[in-house]
């Protein structure tokens, strides 16, 4: 199973060089996720509304476009700092963990 999860991990570090602009990617990516967690609050907003500015959405809207902001700011804010430490532990060569044993242990910290 551990072959098996590396050749997949090559496999994604292949996909991974494919993709043009990587921040682009991240604020997109942040910007689904803050969508779909808001939903489960009972938001109603949507990726381009997420991405419109505040006068442009609809008054009656303004607060679930709010909340979904504030995830994106939240995110964001622990992509600074908490970040690095992850990006440390997982860029880390100078131990002999498999890679799927450090992959379990960032999913956990994370």
């Amino acid at each position: 199973m551990l072959s098996e999860a590396d050749v997949k991990l090559g496999e994604l570090s292949a996909f991974s060089r494919l993709i043009p602009d990587v921040d682009f990617f991240i604020k997109m990516h942040v910007g689904k996720e803050a969508t779909k967690s808001s939903r489960i609050e009972g938001t109603q907003t949507n990726m381009m509304e997420a991405f419109q500015k505040a006068e442009y959405i609809d008054p009656e809207k303004r607060d679930d476009w709010q909340e979904v902001q504030n995830t994106i700011e939240a995110m964001n804010e622990a992509m600074a700092g908490l970040t690095s430490d992850f990006e440390k532990f997982l860029n880390n060569n100078g131990h002999p963990l498999p890679h799927l044993v450090r992959i379990g242990i960032a999913h956990y910290q994370f």
